[in-house]
């Protein structure tokens, strides 16, 4: 067997050390809330992966075409090696969720969108929204974005395409960033019976969005979530007249207006729509797209609450 053969590239390699993160999310010998940590993980793990890695590769595959170079493992071949091998474990790790989702519910825990709610609940969720979300809500028309650096890496954004059902005024677009930074991406509904309700920060402002656009005269909301990622390899400058420290300290500010390497999206966005969005943040196809389910940034489900019975989790190890 030739040598090239038994070798895997590193970067391929890396993926498969990944997916051992999946294996543990898909193995029903752990507790279910424990599984549902390794797809946090897993997910964590690949949006620095994308940063780092294949934004190298992204690189080399533009420095090999400008200078022709042709490498006997040429880095454009491998980039589509990833994308490939990212889609496939992208349907594992879809499958797993759903599994555990069903699973969740068998154990009292239920995930409700902004469709699902009655009305006390709807009441609850509305006081909470204006209290502790609306204050860290910055709503940017996507007609008033002149700069896409000033949006904020691997974080999620609402889409929101607003309507006037009466048509006197115009469709219009806007993006809100979900402010997991500052409020848990889960929201607990109080609940008189055994069980426990979950409600994801994004549904809680689907399900909230009037409160924000209707005093602009919409009434009709369509969102979609979306999540870009960027460039995040250090770049150190050569100048001498600046310390180590000061060339780290600007290689990281850069690092805020990196060159996008991964676009992900709810895939039921209008083409429309989603053509709007790319022309406003400077993406191309060469960006690596790609259309998703409903939600993202599943490296939030790492700091899932403690909800449950004590089974749930792993028992916790005391000196």
């Amino acid at each position: 067997m030739a040598r090239g053969k038994r070798l895997i590239n590193r970067e391929i390699s890396w993926l498969y050390f990944n997916e051992r993160v999946l294996q543990e999310a898909m193995d029903e010998s752990n507790p279910i809330i424990e599984r549902l940590k390794f797809l946090g993980i897993f997910s964590n793990n690949r949006d620095e992966y994308f940063q780092v890695r294949v934004a190298t590769i992204k690189r080399m595959v533009q420095i090999e075409k400008k200078k022709e170079i042709k490498p006997n493992e040429p880095a454009e071949k491998i980039l589509a090696e990833i994308l490939s091998t990212v889609e496939e474990q992208e349907k594992k790790f879809t499958s797993t969720f759903v599994k555990i989702l069903k699973e969740l519910k068998k154990q009292n825990i239920v995930f409700l969108n902004d469709a699902q709610l009655k009305k006390k609940q709807g009441e609850f969720v509305q006081k909470f929204f204006r209290y502790e979300v609306v204050p860290n809500l910055f709503p940017i028309m996507l007609k008033s974005l002149e700069n896409p650096d000033t949006l904020s890496d691997n974080a999620i954004y609402l889409a929101v395409h607003l309507l006037d059902s009466t048509e006197q005024k115009d469709d219009d677009y806007a993006l809100i960033m979900v402010p997991t930074n500052v409020i848990s991406r889960f929201l607990l509904i109080p609940s008189k019976s055994k069980t426990n309700y979950v409600m994801m920060l994004d549904d809680v402002m689907r399900y909230c969005m009037k409160e924000i656009f209707a005093p602009f005269g919409f009434d009709t909301f369509r969102s979609y979530t979306i999540k870009f990622t960027r460039d995040a390899e250090l770049d150190i400058d050569n100048d001498l007249a600046k310390s180590f420290i000061e060339q780290i300290n600007d290689s990281v500010k850069r690092r805020k207006k990196g060159a996008p390497v991964r676009f992900v999206y709810d895939r039921n966005i209008p083409e429309v729509f989603l053509k709007r969005l790319l022309r406003k943040l400077n993406l191309t196809i060469t960006d690596n797209l790609r259309g998703g389910g409903k939600y993202h940034n599943f490296k939030d489900f790492m700091s899932f609450p403690k909800i449950g019975t004590p089974e749930l989790i792993n028992p916790s190890f005391s000196t």
